[in-house]
């Protein structure tokens, strides 16, 4: 069974992205975060967090955007990330956003927003 992650602040958004997965694989154990904040807090409490197959993370969240997640993944938990595909999400299609994204060696690919049942039927075969 695939475990999966959502991390977005917009809650319209948590709900497609929800139903699309689940309607691809009702297996799959989704835990979802409404912010950069709540998942922080919940890798920080827990001294043995066990992260996901796939982490879909926004950029554009306010408080910690999707790049200061990043930056304490990088920092306190890169090595407990080897077996976990992070997608970041985005609605914007600002270049800037995708170079940042990519250039993080924990970050698997840039996707923009919404998910489609096709790129998660991807991902999910994978």
């Amino acid at each position: 069974m695939k475990r999966l992650f959502l991390i977005d602040d917009d809650e319209i958004i948590n709900h497609v992205h929800s139903m699309v997965i689940k309607r691809i694989d009702p297996t799959v154990k989704l835990t979802l975060f409404k912010s950069g904040v709540q998942f922080v807090e919940a890798i920080n409490q827990e001294s043995n967090f066990e992260f996901p197959d796939i982490i879909f993370l926004d950029i554009r969240m306010p408080e910690l955007s999707g790049f200061d997640v990043l930056d304490v993944l990088l920092e306190n938990h890169q090595g407990s990330l080897k077996n976990t595909a992070i997608f970041v999400l985005s609605s914007t299609l600002d270049d800037r956003d995708l170079n940042k994204a990519v250039s993080y060696p924990i970050v698997t690919k840039f996707m923009s927003k919404p998910l489609t049942f096709e790129m998660v039927s991807e991902l999910l075969s994978k």
